[in-house]
């Protein structure tokens, strides 16, 4: 799940959203999505901005879909009792966090585990009826493939890169 569908599941679900983007470019575009707060991760201090939002108390629940490269800020961005869910690893397979930290605490760290059929058919029945919105950055013909991949190790696009057949 990428960082625009977290972002508009959170708003519908209730939720206070902090959002980071990595770089200065992409804040319009998350605050378009719903995010409440936006930090960017390269330049500002996401674990201050949360606290600060969060009246000092912390998030009470965090979506990782990157991996090692946000988990500590991820780990102390939360509330006591809070619940960090890893949904992907685009940075890696190891992070690494303290343990003391994490127990005195009393964090919950939780993968997104599998699903079957029937949950995914849901899912898809529910974002189809929802006013969710997957955010397209560009299209490219197939024949431009390399064109279309540069793109996405730019950094710079702001949603799904699409390449048409």
């Amino acid at each position: 799940m990428s960082a625009p569908h977290l972002i508009q599941l959170a708003k519908a679900g209730g939720a206070r959203v902090v959002t980071t983007v990595s770089s200065d470019a992409k804040t319009d575009y998350a605050r378009a999505l719903g995010a409440d707060v936006v930090v960017n991760s390269t330049t500002g201090d996401v674990v201050a901005a949360v606290r600060e939002f969060t009246g000092g108390r912390g998030a009470d629940l965090v979506l990782d879909h990157v991996g090692p490269a946000t988990w500590n800020t991820g780990i102390y961005s939360l509330a006591p009792r809070g619940r960090l869910v890893f949904l992907g690893n685009t940075t890696g397979n190891r992070a690494e966090f303290d343990l003391v930290y994490a127990y005195h605490f009393g964090l919950r760290l939780l993968g997104s585990d599998p699903y079957d059929r029937r949950e995914f058919a849901a899912m898809l029945d529910a974002y189809w009826a929802s006013t969710f919105r997957t955010p397209v950055d560009s299209e490219f013909p197939l024949t431009e493939a390399a064109a279309a991949q540069r793109r996405m190790e730019s950094r710079r696009a702001t949603g799904k890169i699409v390449l048409r057949p």
